[in-house]
């Protein structure tokens, strides 16, 4: 009696759909890619609860004749390769031929399709894998797909899908993510019924940013463009305090495929290694373009797995380009304000995530989107005409009377708060009690070439205008005025139009660690009496293995009858600090985190930060006047301590005659 079978259809089918459809984000990133892949500009993506329920996918691609939409859901059907040459250079993001085929036997699907040049469209619905009905149906270009009943007929794989909290967030950072890598696509994100975000899908990344993450992020995000080794690297990287407690937020693109990867993650996070706290993971949004045919996409029937066939030359190239863009970098953070605003916020460009939140007490007459503006116009008896001069000389105090002064002003309010631009036109509507045409706003908002860009660009451009000036001559006198030193830790002084804070354990910190980095040899002092320490044993054969390693980093030790005698230590720290210094050395040895140059960085700053200044001891002006000086000298290289704490802040002038309401607005 023969022990092997041959599979049934439905069996089969079941299999594969394990392997392709492992949750409902599955299911939804399969949808999009294929939207993608048919050339569309607007997508969106609509679920229900956990998206077991209903999940609903429409573009306006080029969508499909009447014979392919009913073979699209047969096994290894696609448009994307024909031959085994184009599994070597592929350029969609779907090219297996499985997932549709997957999807439709574990759900029940209705598709309707339709091409742009067709009169008429298409429609199928499908059950457990089974055509229940097909033919012609009015429908718009491109294509609609709707999946109602995920996994009704697998009731295992049903106990293993999560809480609707949980899958709902898997859908949701899988389109934030496709949203991020096609900024020339208009998404659209749905959630019960109430839309989550869209972006405008105007091919610039960082409206897509600020559209999906809000203005804390996309404000903390600086740009990366690298050409090297036929690889080109773009995107945007999050500045060394942006960093979150895991990697969700690092998104990797290759060739606008979304994938994991520990080759681009260790290539990224190695540029920012002696900047960044332990524990944190920064965040990026990386386009990465390479030649098809130097990547292996064929790994996991998910695809989202990547290979490279030089894994070594891809890691430098992307550290290479971060690490440059990090270096223009100030390091410099602004100190901010917790900002109280009473009044009601209705008519603003608020970031998606808010909306839906604000209240208000008056009765709602209309909301109206223009021109990705919201504006909210209430119900009252009485009406005026609105007259843009009017609100603007009335709470700007502008006493320019011609038009395109009036819009000048307002542009350039728009661009460094854009904001607070609208709040004033907000204050005298509602002052004067003014019906707002939404007409009259888009008309002016129109008048400014840049549109809504100015909005996202301000958010970029604020952020380097608040720095000072970076580009110092070494050993050029600076003038400041040392107002002094607070809790033992902290410098104050003013420079300029800024009140600048430093620490100056941090800055003594680094200003070691640099030294002794750059360094050809490290300054060392023999003891007149060699130094016995009595430490664990592990410990001890941990250091006398790595006797060599410790003679670059100026200890020169040996072994005497069991205990570790030292002969030698760096100039820069004291006789005191020895035994901890070398035995948070052999803890980093034993634990394998650091090799190479990375593991002899960290002996380097664990020395750095016994030596430096001690925090809450009084330091004299002498003392501190040198700090600032060579803080000063130095700002390129001094922005974070080597554990990755920030240096310094600044508190601007600016700022602190808004909190004294000497500037209103």
């Amino acid at each position: 009696m023969n022990k092997i079978n041959i599979l049934g259809n439905e069996i089969s089918d079941l299999i594969a759909a394990g392997e392709v459809v492992e949750r409902p984000a599955s299911v939804v990133k399969e949808l999009v890619e294929n939207s993608i892949d048919a050339g569309a500009n607007k997508i969106t993506v609509e679920i229900v609860g956990n998206g077991t329920e209903y999940i609903r996918v429409t573009d306006d691609g080029c969508g499909m004749s009447p014979e392919d939409a009913k073979l699209a859901f047969l096994k290894h059907a696609t448009s994307k390769i024909s031959s085994k040459d184009d599994l070597y250079a592929i350029h969609t993001l779907g090219f297996r031929g499985e997932a549709l085929a997957a999807i439709s036997s574990v759900s029940k699907i209705s598709m309707k399709t339709k091409e742009h040049e067709s009169v008429a469209g298409y429609y199928v619905e499908i059950e457990g894998g089974t055509i229940l009905s097909e033919g012609e149906a009015a429908a718009s270009d491109g294509t609609s797909i709707i999946i109602r009943d995920l996994f009704y007929n697998t009731p295992a794989r049903l106990k293993f899908i999560k809480s609707e909290q949980s899958e709902r967030a898997a859908i949701t950072a899988l389109i934030e993510k496709l949203a991020i890598s096609h900024t020339n696509i208009a998404f659209s994100y749905i959630i019960n019924r109430t839309q989550r975000f869209y972006t405008s899908g105007n091919s610039q990344l960082e409206n897509a940013v600020y559209s999906v993450f809000g203005q804390d992020l996309a404000s903390d995000m600086i740009s990366v463009d690298l050409n090297d080794s036929g690889i080109s690297v773009s995107g945007l990287i999050g500045r060394p305090l942006a960093t979150r407690p895991n990697r969700n937020l690092q998104m990797f693109f290759v060739n606008g495929r979304l994938v994991k990867s520990k080759t681009l993650q260790q290539g990224f996070e190695s540029a920012y290694r002696n900047s960044m706290l332990v524990g944190r993971y920064p965040v990026c949004a990386l386009m990465i373009n390479i030649n098809s045919s130097e990547i292996d996409v064929n790994v996991h029937p998910s695809k989202l797995e990547i290979k490279f066939s030089n894994e070594k030359i891809v890691a430098q190239v992307i550290s290479a380009a971060v690490r440059e863009a990090l270096s223009l970098e100030s390091g410099i953070y602004p100190i901010k304000f917790a900002q109280i605003n009473n009044k009601d916020t209705s008519f603003s460009r608020l970031p998606e995530e808010l909306h839906g939140q604000i209240s208000t007490s008056k009765e709602v007459d209309e909301v109206r989107h223009v021109n990705n503006w919201e504006i909210t116009t209430f119900k009252d008896s009485s009406k005026k005409s609105f007259n843009y001069s009017n609100a603007i000389q009335d709470n700007s105090s502008c006493n320019s009377s011609s038009k395109s002064d009036i819009n000048n002003n307002l542009k350039l309010e728009m661009r460094s708060d854009p904001l607070e631009a609208i709040s004033r036109i907000k204050e005298y509507v509602e002052k004067n009690n003014i019906d707002i045409d939404p007409a009259k706003i888009s008309q002016f908002i129109n008048n400014d070439s840049q549109k809504q860009q100015n909005t996202i660009d301000s958010i970029f451009k604020t952020q380097k205008n608040d720095k000072i000036d970076l580009s110092l001559p070494i050993n050029e006198l600076v003038q400041y005025k040392l107002i002094g030193e607070v809790f033992n830790t902290y410098i104050i002084i003013e420079l300029s139009e800024e009140i600048m804070f430093l620490d100056k354990h941090a800055l003594h910190e680094r200003m070691i660690f640099e030294k002794l980095r750059t360094s050809n040899f490290i300054e060392v002092q023999t003891l007149l009496m060699p130094k016995l320490i009595y430490i664990s044993d592990s410990d001890r054969i941990t250091l006398l293995d790595n006797k060599e390693l410790l003679k670059k980093i100026g200890f020169d030790i040996d072994d005497l009858d069991g205990t570790l005698i030292i002969r030698e230590i760096p100039t820069v720290i004291e006789e005191e600090d020895v035994e901890v210094i070398l035995t948070e050395i052999a803890s980093d040895i034993k634990l394998k985190t650091y090799a190479g140059q990375e593991l002899l960085d960290k002996f380097l700053y664990t020395i750095s930060c016994k030596a430096a200044i001690k925090s809450g001891k009084r330091s004299s002006d002498f003392e501190l006047k040198g700090l600032i000086d060579e803080y000063l000298n130095n700002r390129n290289s001094l922005k974070y301590c080597p554990h990755g704490r920030p240096i310094v802040f600044i508190l601007t002038k600016n700022a602190i005659e808004k909190q004294f309401k000497r500037i209103v607005g």
